[in-house]
């Protein structure tokens, strides 16, 4: 009975199997060079959401194609730096997030555009309120495929980021996640969904207003997120005033961007097949934002660099 207790457990069936197989497993190296292979492929399987950060399918894009991976940043001191470049990209801070009304706000006896910050809920708050009869000053006569509304007035906030490098940047997203809701005859008309739109804008440090989003029925009073992935003419627009020319003069006064949005009347509300609606409507628009991001790329992007289908 003393001799079992004594008993390792070195001495059990498992372990001598184990280590006499180890033994023998060792003697090949092809063997050790396979196993290595495996043990490579448990930790990459593992390790997946720290190695490819974002789905790679080509229909999500996220970053634009051949870059190089972000650590190879270091041989490039001077490179634009890919990231997030809002600083509040939850509006969690009123202070980052200013709102405004172009002109003056109003129009007529009792109609406005009224934006506030609502601190309980963090998000933004932009409403249109129209009383009938009331004509908002409509830019006459229209200019097709212009930069701003179709009114002189509306309302709208922004953030502003600066920007600190000395060429621009590859690529840009952005993304907004925003809500509608309407009263009135802006919940009861069939073509109430033409009588305003939600706008996006780059604004440089110029005053130069760049649209790069504007919205389309149909609205819903729950959140939803737009995705825009801004072409070379957005990206020029924004960021080509801060790239010095050969003689080390820039166009724009200040190395900054502001990413806007806003809430306005259509053309639409002036004159809709053969009616004048805004003689007619009564009611409001209230536009909510609680989530606004500018992704921007650089040369360099992520652990892997991009395929050519981009990341």
């Amino acid at each position: 009975m003393s001799q079992e207790t004594e008993k390792s457990w070195k001495d059990s069936n498992w372990y001598v199997s184990m280590t006499g197989f180890w033994r023998e497993y060792k003697k090949h190296r092809m063997g050790i060079v396979g196993f290595a292979v495996i043990v490579l492929y448990i930790a990459m399987a593992f390790g997946a959401p720290w190695l490819a950060t974002h789905d790679p399918s080509p229909s999500n894009k996220v970053a634009p194609a051949f870059l190089a991976p972000g650590w190879m940043q270091v041989f490039d001191p001077t490179g634009v730096q890919s990231g997030e470049y809002l600083e509040d990209v939850n509006l969690e801070n009123p202070d980052l997030n200013i709102i405004q009304t172009k002109e003056d706000g109003t129009y007529g006896d009792a109609s406005s555009y009224v934006g506030e910050y609502d601190a309980s809920a963090d998000y933004v708050s932009m409403t249109w309120t129209h009383q009938a009869g009331d004509r908002p000053d409509f830019v006459l006569p229209r200019v097709p495929q212009s930069e701003v509304p179709d009114t002189e007035s509306f309302v709208y906030f922004y953030q502003q980021f600066d920007w600190p490098y000395n060429k621009m940047p590859k690529d840009a997203n952005v993304t907004v996640e925003f809500s509608v809701t309407t009263t009135g005859h802006f919940a009861t008309e069939d073509s109430a969904g033409l009588m305003f739109k939600v706008y996006l804008w780059l604004i440089d440090s110029s005053d130069n207003w760049k649209m790069i989003y504007k919205s389309f029925p149909p609205y819903t009073d729950s959140w939803v997120e737009r995705g825009i992935d801004l072409s070379y003419f957005d990206v020029s627009a924004a960021w080509g005033g801060m790239v010095p020319d050969e003689e080390g003069n820039t166009e724009d006064p200040q190395n900054n961007v502001r990413l806007a949005v806003g809430l306005a009347p259509t053309f639409n509300f002036y004159t809709f097949s053969g009616d004048r609606p805004y003689l007619d409507y009564n009611g409001t628009v209230n536009v909510r934002v609680r989530e606004l991001s500018c992704l921007v790329y650089g040369d360099y992007f992520g652990l892997l660099g991009t395929t050519d289908k981009g990341g």
